[in-house]
């Protein structure tokens, strides 16, 4: 049987997308164990947390992490790790087939799959936007690469880099619109968007914010017009009410129920309105990448250098170049005629609310004031709601990464922009070089998914990550076993994550990541930590057993008979490394001192060296 026409357009897409993400990641997929996106700050302690919690014995539960912050352990929801995802991959390797072996690949397999999928949904909307199928096809397979979130694989904050969230709510609104304007029943559009969007929030819990502000801001501009043109506009008050609260009880009530810390956590957050949090408006008009001079493909990052990941905001080398040629054609030109029917006056009507909810999204974004530049004074900006919720509830300050609240924005000019040259194109009929001239805008989309591919392809990190074993390693010396061990404590000791900036305790990269490799190694958990939202009481109790030389009662309840191994990195202490020594908190500062003269407080015994870490046994007395 024949696909239908547009079941075969969409297929071509899907099949030109997937050869696509198989060139440009093919190490990854080929070669999973050894190529990641990311081996440095949040992108290692992601893959950790991902990888140790498969491995993590399944009769300690499925939500609990133990691997970091023991004896305390972290609930899933604060790990980072993808949740819903490991959680699923983790079900099925226990009650169907063991996948753990390749857990790489099917992460690996899941990230690029948000690739794909915003394929599909950019066609979807789309389809019901435009009529040009040259722009439709090009469009689904470009603005898949060049949106905001493309980034965070390379920064390893890799499960806020599915875009195609942004776009089922955006999808969501527009069938619903459409739908409410041609008498049909939008009621039904609740029952898919519901269950996605709470699933999608254990992805990342930021989606859900994200999401239903953009949501908020759009039925409140949908219910004033449908009150003034006296258009049902109590079922839509009834409907607006369902989309917002219901995900928003399901999931606030689930994290309630799941998270058994949840009254030791902190109600707001340090940092709110911090430059690293939010945008920095040129970057909306900063490219992300310039060619040296003389050769395409040495690339230079230009956004993750100068501004940071929040700030990842530009709208698009097509839509300046296409909005520049658009507004030129209406000076010089007459008004670009467009066909009177329903269908193009809803959609008109649908974009004025959509720029509506995507600029107050991307008035959230700067923060409490505008800034231009990293270094200037800014303006204060009234438009920022959050300015406003924090003073009711310190609890919004927990949404602190601001910029993240802009990603509609890029959406919402894109389409927008391709909706005017779909228009201009339309009214221009003539052949010839002038057609291929009018075309030629779309190159300008083509270069900067280029650039992004080969950037990403040359840049593409090369580490083993060790696969667990129980068995013993050469690394310990004679009549010593893993087996003898409870946990890893690291010293300098680092515990981040905390919302209390006072018990925030930072790692250099390089020993991060030999003590996560050595937790791998041997399955021991370790009593440091890099995750999120962190106990301030459990933080405290780490802290004073390191300082004081007594283990906190806490901790010590919840120890077992057998020792600590202890593995230090002497070189922070010796002079050959200094990153702890700029440390400016004080706290900190105390810590890292305290950790110089562990071994000789507590006699610790020497037992092996795993690369650069000494491994001593600390026998805790009660």
């Amino acid at each position: 049987m024949r696909l239908h026409r547009k079941y075969r357009t969409l297929c071509f897409i899907i099949l030109t997308q997937v050869l696509l993400v198989g060139v440009t990641f093919s190490p990854l997929l080929l070669h999973p164990n050894h190529y990641l996106f990311q081996i440095n700050g949040d992108g290692a302690k992601n893959y950790f947390t991902y990888l140790a919690y498969l491995k993590q014995p399944f009769e300690q539960g499925l939500l609990k992490f133990e691997q970091f912050n023991y004896p305390f352990g972290e609930y899933l929801l604060y790990t980072d790790n993808t949740p819903i995802f490991a959680l699923a991959v983790k079900l099925f390797s226990y009650y169907i087939l063991d996948v753990t072996d390749h857990s790489l690949l099917l992460f690996h397999l899941f990230l690029l799959s948000g690739i794909l999928l915003s394929s599909v949904l950019v066609y979807l909307i789309l389809k019901r936007l435009i009529h040009n199928n040259l722009l439709i096809f090009f469009f689904s397979l470009v603005l898949p690469w060049i949106h905001p979130q493309i980034f965070r694989l390379e920064i390893g904050h890799y499960n806020l880099s599915f875009a195609f969230v942004l776009l089922i709510t955006i999808l969501f609104l527009l069938r619903s619109y459409q739908k409410f304007y041609s008498g049909k029943n939008i009621i039904q559009e609740l029952y898919w968007f519901i269950p996605i969007l709470i699933i999608c929030s254990f992805l990342h819990l930021y989606y859900l914010p994200v999401a239903l502000v953009f949501v908020g801001f759009f039925c409140t501009a949908w219910l004033i017009q449908a009150f003034r043109q006296q258009t049902n506009y109590k079922l839509l008050l009834q409907w607006s009410a369902t989309a917002l609260l219901v995900p928003l009880i399901i999931v606030y009530s689930l994290i309630r129920f799941l998270d058994g810390y949840y009254a030791l956590r902190e109600s707001g957050a340090g940092g709110y309105d911090a430059e690293t949090t939010k945008l920095f408006l040129n970057a909306l008009f900063t490219p992300y990448f310039i060619a040296e001079i003389g050769s395409f493909l040495r690339l230079k990052n230009l956004l993750l250098y100068e501004f940071g990941i929040e700030s990842n905001a530009y709208i698009g080398s097509f839509v300046i170049g296409a909005g520049v040629l658009l507004l030129l054609a209406r000076l010089i030109y007459k008004p670009v005629k467009t066909t009177k029917n329903q269908n193009s006056t809803q959609i008109k009507h649908f974009f004025l609310l959509f720029a509506f909810a995507a600029l107050c999204c991307l008035c959230i974004a700067p923060g409490d004031k505008f800034h231009f530049a990293e270094k200037d004074n800014g303006i204060n900006n009234y438009f920022n709601v959050f300015r406003y919720l924090k003073h009711v509830s310190v609890s919004f300050t927990q949404f602190r990464q601001l910029g993240r609240f802009g990603w509609f924005f890029f959406w919402f000019i894109n389409f927008w922009i391709i909706y005017l040259y779909d228009q201009f194109l339309a009214n221009n009929t003539r052949k010839g070089l002038a057609q291929l001239a009018r075309y030629s805008f779309i190159g300008l989309a083509l270069l900067d998914m280029l650039y992004i591919q080969i950037y990403y392809r040359k840049n593409l990190y090369l580490l083993t990550l060790p696969t667990t074993t129980t068995q013993d390693q050469p690394f310990l010396k004679a009549n010593w076993k893993l087996t003898h061990f409870q946990a890893i404590l690291p010293l300098p000791y680092y515990h981040i994550g905390c919302e209390n900036e006072n018990y925030y305790f930072t790692v250099d990269n390089p020993f991060f990541l030999e003590t996560v490799q050595l937790s791998l190694r041997t399955q021991l958990p370790l009593m440091a930590s890099n995750m999120s939202r962190s106990a301030t009481t459990q933080v405290k109790a780490f802290y004073e057993t390191i300082t004081s030389g007594n283990v906190n009662p806490a901790i010590l309840q919840k120890l077992n008979q057998k020792p600590i191994l202890v593995a230090i990195d002497t070189s922070y202490y010796n002079g050959k490394q200094n990153i702890y020594t700029k440390t400016t908190y004080k706290n900190a500062k105390i810590l890292f001192n305290a950790g110089r003269t562990f071994v000789q407080k507590h006699r610790l015994q020497h037992v092996g060296r795993y690369q650069n870490l000494e491994l001593y046994s600390w026998q805790i007395k009660p």
